[in-house]
This record gives C-alpha cells, sequence and structure tokens, in this order.
C-alpha cells in the first residue's frame, strides 16, 4: 500500500512539473538505407564509429551507456568523451538517450540534466528510411534558448552526417584544409 501511494505521488509530481516547457525541437531526414541498417548505424559500436563518431561504444539496454569521443586520438573516458544513458529502445523504430557526462568544458551542464532526446526510424518506401530526432526537455528561460538552438543545429548537422554516410559521400573537409 505505501509503495502504490508513493508511486501515485511521484506520478503526480511529475505530472506538475514546475518547468515552463517549450515545444520539442523536432528534426527529421529521409535517408537511402533500410531501417534495419540505419537502426545498425545507431546502435552498434561499429555502426556508430563508422559515421558519428570515430571512437564509440554502445552498451544496448536499459541504463546502457553509449560513449563517442570525436577525436580520432582520442578514447573513451579521455578528454571530449561524451556519456548517454539508454532511456528505452524499441528494436529498429525507437531510441530514447540522456546526456550522463560531456566535456569539461560544455556549457550548460546543469541544463542538460533535464534534456533528452527520442529518435524514430520509420520504413519511408524501399530501401528508404525517415529519421526523426526529436529534443525535450527545454524551457522557456535564455539558457534553454540557447541549448535548442545548439541542438537544432547538431541534430541538422548528424542528418546529414547519416546521409552521407549511407550514400557514401565523403565528409567536407574541415575549414581552412
Amino acid at each position: 500500500m505505501k509503495r502504490a501511494r508513493a508511486a501515485s505521488s511521484l506520478l503526480l509530481a511529475l505530472l506538475v512539473w514546475p518547468v515552463a516547457a517549450q515545444e520539442p525541437i523536432a528534426l527529421e531526414g529521409v535517408v537511402d538505407a533500410s531501417v534495419a541498417e540505419v537502426w545498425k548505424l545507431f546502435t552498434t559500436k561499429e555502426g556508430l564509429s563508422s559515421w558519428l563518431a570515430p571512437v564509440a561504444e554502445i552498451d544496448l539496454k536499459v541504463g546502457g551507456a553509449m560513449r563517442m569521443n570525436y577525436d580520432r586520438e582520442g578514447r573513451i573516458g579521455g578528454l571530449g568523451t561524451i556519456t548517454k544513458t539508454i532511456l528505452s529502445y524499441d528494436p529498429g523504430r525507437m531510441l530514447s538517450i540522456k546526456e550522463a557526462g560531456v566535456p569539461a568544458d560544455f556549457p550548460s551542464k546543469k541544463l542538460m540534466e533535464r534534456l533528452w532526446t527520442v529518435i524514430y526510424f520509420e520504413p519511408a518506401g524501399e530501401a528508404r528510411t525517415r529519421v526523426k530526432v526529436v529534443g525535450l526537455g527545454y524551457g522557456d528561460d535564455a539558457e534553454s534558448k540557447a541549448m535548442r538552438d545548439l541542438f537544432e543545429k547538431g541534430s541538422a548537422d548528424t542528418l546529414e552526417k547519416l546521409k552521407r554516410r549511407v550514400s557514401g559521400a565523403r565528409p567536407p573537409a574541415p575549414p581552412g584544409k
């Protein structure tokens, strides 16, 4: 009985959370690959390191970690490592993640604690997949608005990287190279 009351109290607290929330951010794109192929690119070490971050690892389970380092010379756990916790997944359909560790120089660390991302995978024709990335948990404050801009740019870049990966196109050279 006490456990049921505690659970209902927690649910009520979550429903009346005092954070003024903005609409979720949603970006989507269609890639020329099957849902199964795109799912593997997001949920396996080999997939992640082939397009998103050269150094990556993932433990695909609820509560598991997705760790990435965008520096080819970096290592997991070293400077620049980004860690995400897997909140939930529905194989081939949806993956939800939450930031769990960002580099020391990353802005808005406190804000990151309340943000999460849901990625949806849907068939979009023969051997094509619609990938929708939704960012949630943002408020109306200035820090949230700045992070929304960062998320929108980062998600758009991520979708472009994914499209280049499945098309076999080479990534653009870094500026000044």
